[in-house]
């Protein structure tokens, strides 16, 4: 199987922060081989701080983009440091971006921290802690715009969404929020899915390099195959 590339997020100065270089300009390096049950693995150590489950509450369902009722589910895991997949998400949203998408289309988002990354599981702790104030979606894509992630920026994130700051820390560390990342990569373990992106159409793997218009007319032909398949 050929070798994926991501890009390596630049090396932090004293205050943290994270080289606008993750989005241009940075140095590729190839991908560590995955290693065996790395989801399983990680979720035990993002939820070993829950042994009694939590009730999720908002988040006992995955966040959706599109339509739920859509007759064409997607599915991807993701993570905001990865440039890929940056990339790929880019791609998602023009694709959900058509009439005809954004009501036969169900985009469902999980995530997937990179452990080469230590900044990757504070990045996702505050989405969804935006998640339980109901703005995972905005800031989901102030996330992705950024050249810059650090706890600076997701604190001016969540009051440009005009979010409780002091519910939004303490959402960032609970347990609810553990969980929901522990529910992620335990879907990813039963998936197979060892590394971020990964995506997947109505339960079939797809290649995260498809190109746009590939996407677009795979989408498209899926919808049309479902509501010929309807009519029948």
């Amino acid at each position: 199987m050929a070798r994926r590339w991501i890009r390596r997020p630049a090396q932090r100065g004293a205050s943290g922060r994270l080289s606008a270089t993750l989005v241009a300009g940075a140095m590729l390096v190839a991908c560590r081989p995955a290693q065996p049950r790395v989801g399983a693995e990680q979720a035990q150590t993002i939820g070993q701080r829950a042994d009694s489950a939590p009730r999720l509450g908002v988040m006992e369902r995955s966040p959706v983009r599109g339509s739920p009722q859509g007759v064409v589910t997607l599915v991807v895991f993701s993570d905001f440091f990865c440039v890929s997949c940056r990339i790929l998400e880019q791609k998602l949203s023009q694709a959900m971006g058509t009439s005809w998408a954004s009501k036969d289309i169900k985009l469902t988002w999980r995530s997937f921290p990179s452990d080469a990354e230590p900044g990757a599981m504070q990045a996702i702790e505050a989405a969804y802690a935006a998640w339980q104030q109901g703005a995972f979606w905005e800031f989901h894509d102030k996330l992705l715009a950024a050249p810059e992630l650090d706890q600076k920026a997701y604190d001016e994130f969540a009051k440009a969404l005009a979010l409780d700051l002091p519910k939004f820390h303490a959402d960032a560390v609970s347990l609810e929020t553990r969980a929901a990342i522990r529910a992620d990569m335990g879907k990813a373990s039963e998936l197979d899915v060892a590394s971020a992106p990964a995506l997947f159409i109505d339960g079939q793997r797809i290649s995260a390099e498809i190109s746009l218009e590939a996407l677009k007319s795979l989408l498209e032909r899926e919808v049309k195959d479902r509501a010929f398949r309807g009519a029948q």
